[in-house]
């Protein structure tokens, strides 16, 4: 019996690690799936210009792989690249310890698929 409640708590941990993969982890907020509708998909209403299409569009919570590898949603790093903007428009400083930059535009990055999936896989 001992052993079952060990293993659940485990379990129950690993879970709670999977989750933490699937939030932001500077807002927290859970990622989100990239959307053809945004007016059905998106609850945040701040807007950003495009930089493929030029047309303005609600921000949303998109699961964005910076070249460090590491991830973070689209809006806070939209948020970031404004607050941090380097020299050139073209590049985004990590928000992490590493400081690592990436070149492009924050709606160009890709997104992270496995992310994604975990949170398929939680539902």
């Amino acid at each position: 019996m001992k052993a079952t409640s060990k293993s659940a708590e485990k379990k129950e941990g690993a879970v709670d690690n999977l989750e933490d993969l699937t939030r932001c982890p500077i807002c927290y907020e859970q990622y989100q799936r990239e959307c053809d509708d945004i007016e059905l998909c998106s609850d945040d209403r701040s807007e950003v210009q495009s930089s493929k299409s030029g047309g303005f569009y609600p921000l949303q919570r998109i699961p964005r792989i910076l070249g460090c590898e590491h991830t973070f949603c689209q809006v806070c790093l939209t948020q970031n690249a404004k607050t941090r903007a380097l020299r050139s428009g073209n590049e985004i400083l990590c928000p992490y310890r590493c400081e690592k930059v990436t070149k492009g535009k924050v709606d160009g990055l890709m997104i992270n698929q496995t992310a994604l999936h975990i949170i398929d896989h939680l539902k």
